[in-house]
């Protein structure tokens, strides 16, 4: 066996619930209905918790992997999770979430009518065709989980913008055959 040893409080009826691979939770998803304040969530693999956290209906939430969750309930989710990897917060009004592999260009970013806050968990790229005043007015702040690819001009807005960095911001020009 290797890794760390948690200990749990054993209460009657307790269920230990384990969610894997890659998942989204709405933050209402954390309040356990149906079950009890002595249960254990474990959750293995990228996780990206959606919206506030209301309530939380776990004696112990353990993270192993990437879990991403909203800044507004750090000290919600603080005092219960043991994380075993990393961990990032987001804020904003509108945070959009991609998780996988995307490439962003101008269009995407003409579409957005309000700044938004970006996660990203995975490999993107913003287009070359993206200029440092449009990324400016339309992004709030950007919670990097992975790797994000930008035009040699776009690198420090983007380095600005991201609150939360986990991973590597690259410049276009320096990667080689999508490395």
């Amino acid at each position: 066996m290797t890794g760390s040893v948690e200990y749990f409080h054993l209460v009657e009826g307790q269920q230990f619930k384990t969610l894997s691979g890659q998942q989204r939770l709405s933050g209402e998803a954390l309040a356990n209905e149906g079950g009890t304040e002595g249960d254990v969530l474990f959750l293995s693999g990228q996780t990206v918790i959606t919206g506030p956290i209301p309530r939380i209906g776990y004696q112990r939430i353990v993270a192993a992997g990437q879990l991403v969750a909203p800044r507004a309930s750090e000290t919600r989710l603080v005092p219960v999770l043991t994380m075993e990897g990393q961990l990032a917060w987001y804020g904003g009004e509108r945070p959009r979430f991609f998780v996988g592999k995307e490439r962003l260009g101008r269009g995407f970013f003409e579409l957005v009518d309000e700044p938004l806050a970006l996660v990203l968990v995975g490999r993107f790229e913003l287009g070359d065709d993206v200029g440092v005043d449009l990324l400016g007015q339309k992004v709030a702040e950007i919670s990097l989980v992975g790797t994000l690819v930008a035009p040699d001009e776009l690198v420090g807005a983007v380095q600005f913008l991201t609150t939360e960095n986990h991973g590597t911001i690259a410049v276009a020009e320096d990667v080689v055959d999508g490395g």
